[in-house]
């Protein structure tokens, strides 16, 4: 990417940090919603909310991305994309809609001071054998 401030070759890392509070279209909380990069396949481990909808991650990431593609995604209910900064803090909220439903999920950013969820939230769950 042009105009990136950052330089692999000079043992730059950059990260991506944000946290997301994620509800059903009636304000509950969702556990167990994943999110992902959305331009990469998925992993067989999946980062999730916890019980209160809440996720905050914090991931290296390739020097020259300014921003990176993430996807919000649960059974049974439709996904939410949303591109997260590099290099900032960031917190969203998203609601999901159910599959089928009229109103398509959405995901709006916040400013952190209004943020509900702290940084290292959710859980890394594996597939089961």
């Amino acid at each position: 990417m042009r105009d990136c401030p950052c330089d692999s070759k000079a043992g730059y890392s950059p990260t991506m940090s944000a946290r997301f509070k994620v509800t059903a279209t009636d304000g509950a909380p969702l556990q167990l919603a994943a999110l992902r990069r959305s331009d990469q396949p998925p992993n067989p481990w999946s980062q999730v909310t916890d019980a209160s909808g809440c996720l905050g991650v914090r991931w290296i990431v390739a020097a020259g991305y300014r921003t990176i593609p993430l996807v919000l995604e649960k059974a049974e209910y439709q996904p939410v994309q949303v591109e997260v900064p590099t290099m900032e803090d960031r917190c969203y909220a998203a609601s999901l809609s159910r599959v089928g439903a009229m109103q398509p999920s959405s995901v709006v950013a916040l400013g952190t001071e209004h943020c509900d969820c702290e940084m290292f939230t959710g859980k890394t769950v594996w597939p089961e054998k």
